[in-house]
């Protein structure tokens, strides 16, 4: 089967699923926005800017080129992720077998505006009507665009997941000391609160726990974070690491104890996922996507969105309760071979394409 993937050649997941569909003995052909190609897959390059935030009417600019990829290529069925830029582009110029990909952001956003949020979501309707099949990665995705008319029949839930041969907890892993290393590997972008991480690290060594804080990414409000880290004299006791090769990132997370993230909102964060399977203790906002992961005092610790008072409390609760590092360590990466296993994902995502291609609704369990 001839498959188009309309991706962002850096997004972790683009390289996943293209080599995937490669091993399962399917045809790829990668058309990307962010202006590098992908190693061993053939791919068509729309975007000629050297970034990789890409302003949204590049998208609609480049939209005939786009045509001409997918009109050239002819594939039996076309996969974009991210409904609001790679799956709204793919709606305009493609009319055959269409399976869009919600990922949390691009549905949810923060428009700021009343206007800007009805248009977002009218813009969601129609990609949803265009397209095959939606797959979401978390139930309040779903839900959302259940209110919003998508058909249930068209709609399937499942995480993206990781990669379980190569993020797996480490042998003999200590237990957590009184100066843990804490790890975040989302973007500096707003939704992802990283502001309330470092203020949380200042609360902490005021309350004599002197942890170490790895920031592993980039993004537009990177800058801004490390000034406020000078601003509160942490420098020595923060590391930004930018974006590193995908293959890197198993062997930060295993140098670290816990893992932090204050997301506001997500789908099911591939990040979270990967480090419950390499058995860091997980400090994550009380969202409704983070809620099926953890138990809240057992296996990790929950605190409220922006507060961080409540996100220093729960590390400093890691610190002085080992049983919960011991399950993180034992139980997390065992939920994660079982729910968010990458390589089953990768094959529940390939029966949605095959029945989109072939005209047929797959089961709900695929």
């Amino acid at each position: 089967m001839k498959i188009a993937l309309v991706a962002h050649s850096n997004a972790p997941w683009t390289a996943h699923y293209a080599r995937h569909f490669v091993a399962r003995e399917h045809e790829v052909l990668l058309v990307s926005y962010y202006p590098e190609p992908l190693r061993g897959i053939p791919t068509v390059l729309l975007n000629g800017a050297a970034h990789a935030d890409l302003p949204k009417h590049r998208y609609l600019i480049t939209l005939p080129a786009l045509r001409r990829a997918l009109r050239d290529y002819n594939p039996a069925v076309v996969l974009a992720p991210y409904m609001l830029s790679n799956g709204l582009a793919a709606s305009f110029v493609w009319r055959g077998p269409l399976v869009v990909s919600a990922r949390g952001t691009d549905v949810f956003g923060d428009d700021g505006t009343a206007v800007a949020a009805w248009f977002r979501k009218q813009l969601l309707r129609r990609i949803c009507r265009k397209a095959s099949f939606v797959h979401t990665v978390s139930e309040e995705l779903t839900e959302f665009l259940l209110h919003l008319g998508a058909r249930q029949d068209r709609l399937f839930c499942f995480p993206v997941g990781v990669d379980v041969d190569r993020f797996h907890s480490a042998n003999g892993r200590p237990a957590i000391s009184r100066s843990p290393t804490l790890i975040c590997t989302r973007r500096h972008e707003e939704v992802y609160g990283n502001e309330v991480i470092v203020e949380a690290l200042a609360l902490l060594h005021a309350g004599g726990i002197p942890a170490q804080l790895v920031f592993v990414s980039d993004g537009p409000l990177l800058e801004e974070r490390r000034r406020q880290v000078d601003r509160r004299g942490l420098a020595p006791f923060v590391r930004f690491v930018p974006r590193v090769p995908h293959d890197e990132i198993p062997g930060l997370l295993h140098q670290a104890d816990i893992y932090v993230s204050a997301s506001l909102r997500d789908g099911t964060s591939s990040s979270l996922l990967e480090g419950l399977a390499t058995g860091l203790v997980p400090v994550v906002s009380r969202i409704r996507a983070n809620l099926r992961w953890i138990r809240d005092g057992e296996t990790g610790f929950f605190f409220e969105p922006r507060d961080a008072a409540g996100l220093a409390r729960a590390v400093r609760q890691a610190v002085e309760q080992p049983d919960v590092a011991h399950r993180a360590w034992t139980e997390n990466p065992e939920l994660v071979r079982t729910e968010g296993s990458l390589q089953a994902n990768c094959d529940r995502l390939l029966g949605l394409l095959q029945a989109a291609a072939e005209g047929r609704v797959p089961s709900g369990t695929l």
